[in-house]
C-alpha cells in the first residue's frame, strides 16, 4: 500500500472558538481525498475535555488530530503583546509555528471560523515558488523570526531602538540573501528602481519629523511576488515581480516607493508595535517588515465567516490613507506625477 502523503494543518483554538474549529473539520473531513494522510495540529491553551472530545469525533484513517499546549508560551509573550476583546494572545501562536515544528518544510495555517469547500490538499499543493524563490523564503523565514524576537523583546522601545533592531536584522539576511543571487543589481528594472530610490531619498529626509535620522536603504529581490515594504529607519525592499509583471513605468513605482517610503516615516510601525508591528513582520513568509502585500495565493478554498482580525493587512485604514497621501506628496515634490496613482490602484486591484 502506498503511503499517504502528510498534509499539515495548524489551527489555534481556544473554548470560545472550540465550536468554529467543528465547523470547518466537518467541512475539512467532507471534501477530504482518500489519498491524503491530513495531520491536523491544534495550539491551545484553553480547551477543555468535553471540546476536545467533540473535535476528535471527526478523526478518521487518514485524518488525526493532534493538540499542542503551548500555555508556556502563552505565558512569556502575554505581557508583551496587544491584546483585546478578539485579538486574544492565541491570535499570535500561528507566528511560531515554523520554529516550533520545525519537522514541516510547509504547512498550512487556517482561521478556525471557516468553511472549506474543496479539498484543502489542492491548495497546499500549489507550488508557488521558483528554486530562487525557495532559497529565498528560507532568508526571510529567518529574518522574520529573528526580526519578531527583536521586537518581542523592545515593545516599549523608542524609535532608535526600533530602528536599529530593524537595521540589523536587514543588514544581516540581505547579506545572506545577496550571497544566494536573489538580490537583483544589474537589470533594466533593479536600475529603474534604484533610479526613483534615489530621487525620492533627499525629499524623504525633508519630510522626516521623527527626531531619529534615516539611513535609506533598498534592496531589489528577484521575486515573481507583487510586494514591496518598508522597515522602521527606512530599510526597504523592492520586489521585481512587482515592476515586471504590472509593467510599471517610473512614476507608477514612485507611487509605491512614496506610499512605503511614507509608513516609515509616519512611524505606523512604532505606533502599534505591540501588535500589528509583531504581526506584519512575522506574519506570512516573504511579507517581513510592514510590508503592502499586493498579491496573495490562491484562498478560494476557504471562506471567512467572522471578525476580519486584520492580519493580513499590515496597517490600519487610516495608516494605509495617510501613507498614501504623504506618498503622493512626496512623489510629487520629487518630479513624478501622481496622477497616475488611480490607474496603479486599478492594476494592482486586477492583479490581486
Amino acid at each position: 500500500m502506498n503511503k499517504l502523503k502528510e498534509i499539515p494543518i495548524f489551527f489555534t483554538v481556544d473554548d470560545k472558538y472550540a465550536p468554529f474549529l467543528g465547523v470547518a473539520m466537518q467541512s475539512l473531513v467532507d471534501n477530504a481525498s482518500d489519498e491524503n494522510m491530513y495531520i491536523i495540529n491544534i495550539m491551545t491553551t484553553a480547551m477543555n475535555e468535553e471540546n476536545r472530545a467533540k473535535i476528535n469525533k471527526y478523526e478518521r484513517e487518514n485524518v488525526k488530530i493532534l493538540y499542542h499546549d503551548v500555555t508556556d508560551l502563552a505565558n512569556n509573550i502575554k505581557d508583551k503583546l496587544y491584546t483585546r476583546d478578539y485579538y486574544s494572545i492565541s491570535t499570535y501562536f500561528r507566528l511560531f509555528i515554523p520554529n516550533m515544528f520545525k519537522q514541516y518544510d510547509k504547512a498550512l495555517y487556517l482561521d478556525s471560523d471557516i468553511v472549506i469547500l474543496d479539498d484543502i490538499a489542492n491548495l497546499y499543493n500549489i507550488d508557488i515558488l521558483t528554486k530562487k524563490d525557495l532559497i529565498m523564503k528560507k532568508q526571510i523565514k529567518s529574518f522574520a523570526f529573528a526580526a519578531l524576537a527583536g521586537v518581542v523583546l523592545t515593545s516599549c522601545a523608542d524609535s532608535a531602538s526600533i530602528n536599529q533592531q530593524a537595521a540589523s536584522s536587514y543588514t544581516q539576511e540581505m547579506g545572506n540573501m545577496r550571497a544566494h543571487g536573489v538580490i537583483d543589481t544589474s537589470s533594466k528594472t533593479a536600475k529603474r528602481v534604484h533610479a526613483v530610490f534615489n530621487k525620492m531619498v533627499p525629499y524623504a529626509d525633508q519630510a522626516n519629523e521623527t527626531g531619529q535620522q534615516f539611513n535609506w536603504q533598498i534592496n531589489v529581490i528577484k521575486s515573481k511576488e507583487l510586494n514591496a515594504w518598508a522597515m522602521p529607519g527606512g530599510k526597504m525592499a523592492f520586489y521585481t515581480g512587482l515592476v515586471d509583471t504590472l509593467q510599471l513605468n517610473d512614476n507608477e513605482i514612485a507611487v509605491v516607493m512614496g506610499h512605503e517610503m511614507a509608513h516609515a516615516l509616519k512611524e505606523h510601525g512604532k505606533a502599534k508595535v505591540n501588535f500589528g508591528m509583531a504581526t506584519n513582520i512575522a506574519a506570512s513568509l516573504g511579507h517581513a517588515a510592514l510590508s503592502t502585500v499586493i498579491g496573495s495565493s490562491a484562498s478560494e478554498l476557504a471562506v471567512g465567516l467572522t471578525k476580519d482580525f486584520a492580519l493580513d493587512k499590515p496597517y490600519s485604514r487610516s495608516a494605509e490613507t495617510e501613507a498614501d497621501e504623504v506618498g503622493l506628496m512626496l512623489m510629487a515634490r520629487s518630479g513624478y506625477n501622481p496622477e497616475v496613482a488611480p490607474g496603479l490602484w486599478q492594476k494592482m486591484a486586477k492583479a490581486g
